[in-house]
């Protein structure tokens, strides 16, 4: 089968690395696997990974109309000069991922107005939201083309259903969980001294890590207010942010004005982030209640870490039954200065114990090749929908 992947990308993220997957294990199958994805910063490195295994990459790049909400024969025949593109690859089936609510969906529908099955990827939990009534119908003519789907999580899978379950009636929406090459994350104790060395962070220090988007979903900002607090003051706890994003010089400015810069350390974007979880005693997550799985705290519990996560029902599901996973109230900071605190000052042994458990759920709850299994099985099912398929 030859498989056209795609999705309307902005940045590298979690999206873009379950893309990958995709990719993996369509050319597994021995299929062939055609990426069209728009630019994106720090694009080069991903596309050489997507080359590796074996995709090849088509520049499709549709207007996007239904994102803007233009509803005008105008800017739908914007979008249809683009479709010959799609129409002449002459593709089996399309893998289209939808990272926001409608983020994409000008992709589907062209594909579904090309007569191309889909399939489509959930991957974040989408609120409510009320569109005009000409978007929810070139919505449903998108979707009408869908043979099946898979959202990464149960919440993700309810909130697409919440907004556009009406016109879902004619394919299911099964869920599978993120997962993440736990080998790729064993904890190296050189790569651990060399970077604390070079970040001045003591071996008595606590080190806190923040690895994400520094944008309103990921709420970096929440987490310096619990660094903020007077307690942390003269503790041995610090926190390293990694990641690039439209609010890192907000917080480079409140960590200045507050005066953190002992205890609060920014590193940008790290393409390989072995190092950092190696060095990091801990990881924290303040994200709002849209993540969909979050993949770097389940990298982080692939390298031993303990968990700090809001109590947000898509974080439980994920992590809830891992004992290394420590949930507090989403909008009280000082529940977690205390939590952190706490931990921060536990034995060398119980460190060890949470770190066996961290790794043990990771290994078998979340290790990639139990991911891949079941998206090979996804598009056994698939390929066998398509054999009834109108188009």
């Amino acid at each position: 089968m030859k498989v056209l992947v795609t999705c309307q990308s902005s940045a590298m993220g979690g999206v873009e690395r379950r893309l990958e997957t995709e990719v993996a294990v369509i050319q597994e199958k021995g299929w062939q696997s055609i990426v069209s994805v728009p630019g994106f910063k720090n694009q080069a490195s991903w596309r050489q990974k997507i080359s590796a295994l074996g995709g090849v990459f088509l520049e499709w790049n549709p207007y996007k109309f239904i994102e803007r909400q233009q509803t005008s024969v105008f800017w739908k025949f914007l979008a249809f000069l683009k479709r010959k593109k799609i129409i002449g690859q002459k593709f089996d089936l399309a893998h289209v991922a939808l990272p926001w609510t409608t983020v994409g969906m000008t992709r589907l529908y062209e594909i579904s107005k090309a007569k191309v099955p889909a399939v489509l990827a959930l991957h974040c939990t989408y609120p409510m939201e009320i569109f005009p009534e000409k978007i929810l119908l070139q919505i449903k003519e998108s979707l009408q083309g869908v043979v099946a789907a898979y959202a990464v999580s149960d919440s993700v899978r309810e909130s697409f259903l919440s907004n556009f379950g009406e016109y879902c009636s004619h394919f299911d929406i099964d869920v599978i969980h993120n997962g993440i090459s736990c080998d790729a994350f064993i904890r190296d104790d050189a790569l651990r001294n060399g970077l604390r060395k070079k970040l001045a962070i003591a071996d008595d220090e606590f080190l806190l890590l923040f690895c994400g988007r520094l944008s309103d979903m990921k709420r970096p900002e929440f987490a310096l207010r619990i660094m903020s607090h007077a307690s942390f003051e003269k503790s041995k706890v610090k926190m390293l942010f990694v990641g690039e994003g439209e609010k890192r010089d907000a917080l480079l400015s409140y960590v200045e004005n507050n005066g953190m810069d002992d205890r609060v350390l920014f590193m940008g974007f790290v393409e390989n982030t072995r190092e950092i979880y190696s060095a990091a005693d801990a990881y924290v997550s303040t994200s709002e209640n849209r993540e969909g799985f979050p993949l770097a705290a389940s990298e982080a519990l692939a390298a031993g870490l303990p968990l700090f996560l809001p109590d947000y029902p898509v974080f439980v599901e994920c992590f809830g039954e891992c004992r290394a996973a420590h949930f507090f109230d989403g909008s009280d900071p000082e529940e977690w200065v205390g939590g952190i605190l706490s931990f921060s000052r536990i034995s060398q042994d119980e460190i060890r114990i949470y770190a066996q458990d961290a790794m043990h759920y990771a290994r078998s709850r979340l290790d990639v090749s139990i991911m891949k299994n079941r998206i090979n099985k996804f598009y056994d099912d698939v390929s066998v929908k398509c054999l009834s398929f109108p188009g």
